[in-house]
């Protein structure tokens, strides 16, 4: 089979799309290396996977625009342009990897959906995104001959939110990358820490800066921890800038936090697993998530994990991590201050979630989508 994959979320640095598309594309070639796979970057089809789109070659025809040209004319022969590579290559299926397709191929599609935030919590995402999504999604969405949700609970939505038959939407619930894993070398974590500046006892967070993913109401269950709490255990939020993240910082500030709460920005993957296996505690009271990865990639460095009780994280955590409400304050600060005063507590979760994490892996996610992608073909 030729397929064609929608790897545009590598261009930017990777967050949750972005991840789930290199750990899918490189994990479908290694477990099934006869078909050919080819990766669609907005304005090239390439059959490289790359991050870089300086580095892709463009095996798309190119048109010379001279002069103005109506938007729709442009449209039209850059889809023409696109196409040609398509059928030259005899593509047969595009996986439309983030929601809704950028245009279409004349060829059968199946979409990811990962989670429906933008209907569900319209307020969390900038007008223009909502107003996007609502658009496109309703018109678009029965063009898929399948679409893939991350979770049951991100199929739950999408049977309750739409009319899409429910009996064509398969789960498939995403894995994590081999180098998050528990290190036995205490001075290598030491000495990253030490080489970066950090704390070497600290509670974690890595996430966008964004409303969804409840950091206010993080940072005001932290300022509630006992003083000494809080000097022996400051607040590392890792993550890029989103949207709306201003009141983040000011909350900082208001609070007289400065000294305890400390943001890292984007943390290249090469690192984080150092990041997690460093931590005394890792806390994601997001909102709602599709399928929530953060808190699969502590657990499987063997972090102890404290995380929301609503959407899709029950299925992923479980048993391996503790759950609270993500709108209960005096709930969270009680569950880190129990952890974070029990030894025994740390390394019971630990384990837990150790064994947890075991259950989920990017060959298994890549064997369950090809299986997908044959029985469109078939």
């Amino acid at each position: 089979m030729n397929i064609l994959i929608n790897t545009i979320p590598l261009l930017s640095p990777l967050t949750g799309v972005g991840q789930y598309v290199f750990n899918l594309v490189n994990s479908l070639k290694k477990i099934n290396p006869e078909n050919e796979y080819h990766y669609f970057y907005g304005t090239y089809i390439s059959s490289e996977i790359k991050n870089e789109p300086s580095k892709i070659v463009n095996l798309a025809r190119r048109a010379s625009f001279k002069g103005i040209i109506p938007y729709w004319l442009k449209y039209s022969i850059r889809r023409l342009n696109l196409r040609f590579p398509v059928s030259k290559r005899g593509i047969i299926l595009y996986h439309e990897t983030n929601f809704i397709p950028v245009m279409h191929f004349g060829v059968p599609e199946i979409s990811t959906v990962h989670d429906l935030t933008a209907i569900l919590y319209p307020e969390t995402h900038p007008a223009e995104r909502v107003k996007f999504f609502k658009k496109r999604f309703d018109k678009e969405i029965h063009d898929f001959r399948y679409i893939i949700a991350v979770s049951e609970n991100t199929k739950r939505d999408l049977i309750e939110l739409t009319d899409y038959p429910p009996e064509r939407i398969i789960v498939i619930y995403e894995g994590y990358h081999r180098r998050f894993k528990k290190y036995n070398n205490d001075m290598r974590i030491a000495a990253y820490l030490q080489g970066k500046g950090l704390p070497q006892k600290y509670i974690l967070f890595v996430g966008t800066l964004e409303p969804r993913k409840n950091i206010e109401f993080l940072i005001r269950s932290y300022s509630g921890l006992e003083k000494r709490l809080r000097d022996e255990h400051p607040l590392l939020i890792a993550g890029s800038k989103g949207w709306y993240y201003e009141a983040i910082f000011r909350l900082v500030d208001d609070l007289n936090l400065q000294s305890n709460v400390h943001f890292l920005g984007y943390i290249p993957d090469e690192e984080l697993p150092l990041l997690y296996n460093g931590a005394s505690l890792f806390v994601y009271p997001s909102l709602y998530e599709g399928f929530g990865l953060p808190p699969l990639e502590a657990m499987a460095c063997g972090c102890p994990v404290i995380t929301s009780n609503t959407s899709s994280l029950p299925e992923v955590v479980g048993a391996g991590g503790v759950m609270v409400n993500p709108r209960d304050e005096s709930d969270l600060r009680e569950r880190m201050e129990e952890v974070l005063t029990d030894e025994k507590t740390r390394i019971e979760m630990s384990e837990y979630g150790l064994q947890r994490a075991k259950r989920f892996s990017w060959d298994k996610c890549a064997r369950e989508t090809l299986e997908v992608y044959r029985r469109v073909v078939e």
